[in-house]
């Protein structure tokens, strides 16, 4: 099955029925797909572009193999357009494969025009309405007809820079105004074949101009019968979106795994989210009543309605996380999620950047556990308002929401930038023994003597750590150490006492204006592959308001906060840049993954610091 585009007038939900795999640990379980136990389309939801036939347990994206994609250009939402025709219906039968149709009419008045006038060129555009590999355009006049372009340029571009656009917007000043970067791939004059076959290196296209300037003042006039645009290798991009897989009950999530191979010049991007609801959308009826005019009805409900009783279909944002960020490339990381759910979701995208180049996935998997400890734990966090890269006293609490049955907890586990320092625990206010695992990202307070059992039973944590990254959540995790082969349960942002006002457990700092300004990226990965494109990042800042000269550091942290390269120069008022090549003290390349850059200037006024995160691929 080669899957193409699946269009819905509303979005379908569909539940995956799990039939567990024989992966387990007591109760940890594992969901999988990809394998004998579950294929590819038995989960799948929608997705363009995607092939799972091809190899037995793999999806990747689809081979096209001298394929006409001006055929299906139109279906796509391409379209085609040329600057004196604009409203004319002859452009499309140029594209749709009938030759009683050629462009233009000859009996046009701007035809007549045209004749022996340098100002009356005529420049075609094509959206084939995605990105495809294409080797080849064939252009053919009508059979035994002397009316062909005597000279000719053809342009393309991959269209990735310019997203999607309104054929409408090009104006008199002519097509190439809205595309910059055009690529001439082949050009003819004088031109004495009424066939053109022009072969061009294989490469990504979208768009294609076809211009007759060069030819002019021409008097003959021409006429096209097809514009054929050949198509080969494989899609420049294809998602893959699962149904709602449904774990049959509320549970607590481990590791997201996968398996993949990528070619030289392809990647993926996989999103994952989590929800309390079979279906990811809200329906509505028309009421007529209220602010909004309608009300909220089930999806049986909604499907019993006359087209003139539907309201709006709007995504569950209350019931539903939103889509993950991306996961990094290794194949194996915690679940993205915001606490303990009944159903997930998950999408992938390939892309590429040659149409020889492909990344497949072979299978995927998730560690989930059930029962739950509790039916939810609430934590807020303070301070929230921190000095970046400087130690902090935070005080951490956990209110516990327990039904009756809920075995509790005897131990809270909570993630930090960097190596904290534990300081106190307490229940209900007085302090109890404990017994600390710290570590470079992290900390594990247990508490077997002082068991949490009681509902609303509050739990506070005063620890000292320091934030390296605007925005970072300090996430907990609950778990009872005599169900060690439960998964821990994600705690949920709250209010867990009315002695913190945050409600949540990030933190950020003010955005002030200070001597340090202007801090940027050059770009924001760096390829230390020694093929001279991105092999350095440039991290450039601005020093302003500088009596004296000051000493600036620069420094790139690994995600544990360890150190692994840094530069020291003394400078004064002006603009800079530090380049950093992706290797660490001593000149090795460091591994792939996500770092934290660090600039610190040192000033009479006091430290003065600015930080983000760069990427290393390769």
């Amino acid at each position: 099955m080669v899957r193409g585009a699946v269009k819905y007038f509303l979005p379908l939900v569909w539940v995956a029925t799990l039939v567990f795999g024989s992966t387990r640990s007591q109760a940890v379980e594992q969901w999988t797909v990809g394998t004998a136990q579950r294929s590819w389309e038995e989960v799948g939801g929608t997705s363009v572009g995607v092939d799972d036939t091809t190899e037995v347990g793999w999806i990747q994206p689809v081979f096209i193999v001298s394929q006409n994609l001006s055929l299906d250009a139109l279906d796509r939402g391409g379209w085609i357009v040329a600057d004196l025709y604009r409203g004319t219906n002859l452009l499309s039968g140029i594209i749709n494969g009938n030759h009683t149709i050629a462009f233009p009419d000859l009996s046009d008045r701007n035809v007549e025009n045209r004749e022996g006038n340098l100002n009356r060129d005529v420049t075609l555009v094509i959206d084939l309405g995605a990105t495809f590999g294409v080797d080849s355009l064939s252009i053919y006049p009508r059979q035994e007809d002397d009316r062909f372009m005597k000279g000719y340029q053809i342009w393309v571009n991959d269209g990735f820079d310019l997203g999607d656009l309104d054929p409408l917007l090009p104006n008199n000043a002519g097509f190439f105004s809205f595309v910059k970067d055009w690529t001439l791939v082949a050009e003819e004059f004088p031109a004495s074949n009424p066939f053109v076959q022009a072969k061009i290196p294989l490469q990504f296209v979208r768009y294609i101009a076809l211009s007759d300037t060069i030819s002019l003042p021409d008097p003959t006039l021409w006429e096209i019968d097809e514009f054929e645009v050949w198509g080969n290798g494989y899609a420049a991009t294809a998602q893959f979106e699962s149904q709602v897989i449904d774990l049959e009950a509320k549970a607590n999530f481990g590791d997201f795994i996968w398996s993949a191979a990528s070619d030289a010049g392809s990647a993926m991007q996989i999103r994952t989210r989590t929800g309390q609801t079979p279906d990811t959308f809200i329906y509505h009826r028309l009421t007529g009543l209220g602010l909004t005019g309608e009300t909220q009805v089930s999806r049986a409900d909604y499907d019993k309605l006359r087209s003139t009783e539907r309201g709006s279909v709007q995504p569950d944002t209350e019931k539903w996380v939103p889509w993950s960020a991306p996961y990094p490339a290794t194949g194996r990381e915690p679940l993205i999620n915001a606490g303990p759910a009944r159903y997930f979701q998950f999408k992938i995208d390939f892309l590429s950047n040659s149409p020889i180049a492909r990344t497949r996935v072979d299978s995927l998997a998730l560690q989930f556990s059930a029962p739950l400890f509790g039916r939810e734990f609430l934590a807020e966090l303070t301070p929230q308002i921190v000095v970046p890269g400087e130690p902090t006293q935070f005080t951490y609490a956990v209110r516990a929401v327990l039904d009756d049955g809920d075995g509790g907890i005897d131990a809270l586990e909570i993630a930090t930038p960097l190596r904290p320092e534990v300081k106190d625990v307490r229940l209900n206010g007085a302090s109890i023994s404990f017994d600390p695992e710290v570590r470079d990202d992290g900390f594990t307070v247990r508490f077997a003597d002082d068991r949490i059992s009681a509902h609303g039973t509050l739990l506070e944590v005063t620890f000292e750590a320091a934030a390296l990254v605007y925005g970072t959540r300090f996430v907990g995790r609950v778990f009872d150490t005599r169900r060690a082969d439960d998964l821990p349960q994600l705690v949920r942002a709250g209010n867990a006492t009315r002695a913190i006002d945050t409600d949540d457990l990030l933190v950020k700092w003010s955005l002030d204006r200070s001597l340090l300004a202007a801090v940027e990226l050059s770009q924001a990965l760096v390829t230390p592959n020694g093929d001279g494109v991105n092999d350095a990042v440039h991290i450039s800042y601005s020093l302003l308001q500088i009596i004296d000269p000051i000493e600036v550091l620069v420094e790139i942290y690994d995600l544990s906060g360890r150190r692994v390269w840094q530069r020291v120069q003394t400078q004064v008022n002006g603009q800079y840049a530090v380049s950093w090549e992706g290797v660490d003290e001593a000149g090795v390349v460091v591994a792939p993954g996500v770092y934290i850059f660090r600039v610190v200037a040192e000033a009479a006024t006091g430290r003065h610091v600015r930080i983000g995160t760069v990427g290393v691929v390769y």
